[in-house]
């Protein structure tokens, strides 16, 4: 999943000169010996309506759980997918473990994608807890 640079870190420099065809960020970004080719993101295929019909979906769903903690950074838009947290990003380690526990008896997660598999169902998108 990460980008040409962090890769060259990983596999040592000239990396693109052993794989011509380089394709990084979850194959979302080409390359051909090291020339960028394409760039696609989850905004490009969806399209910036799409991409706020869902943030305003979300965060409105979110304000109507209830759920032990919240702790925000709830919506984290990445190139390829949205990571949704329920409790939010900035928990702690322990308010994880505690909110994992909730969640397992009370599938708020589980009852999330059902709800947006519905919302979006026009979108084709594909969700994973």
């Amino acid at each position: 999943g990460s980008d040409l640079p962090k890769q060259e870190e990983q596999l040592g420099t000239g990396i693109v000169d052993v794989f011509p065809w380089n394709f990084s960020q979850n194959g979302l970004v080409a390359y051909n010996k090291g020339q960028l080719l394409e760039v696609q993101t989850i905004a490009k295929f969806l399209g910036e309506d799409n991409v706020k019909r869902i943030v305003n979906w979300v965060l409105k769903y979110l304000v109507d759980i209830d759920i032990p903690v919240k702790r925000g950074t709830f919506f984290e838009f990445r190139s390829g997918m949205f990571n949704i947290s329920p409790i939010g990003r900035n928990c702690s380690r322990e308010e994880r473990n505690e909110y994992e526990r909730f969640d397992l008896e009370n599938n708020v997660r589980k009852k999330m994608v059902e709800a947006m598999a519905k919302e979006f169902a026009d979108l084709g998108l594909t969700y994973s807890i």
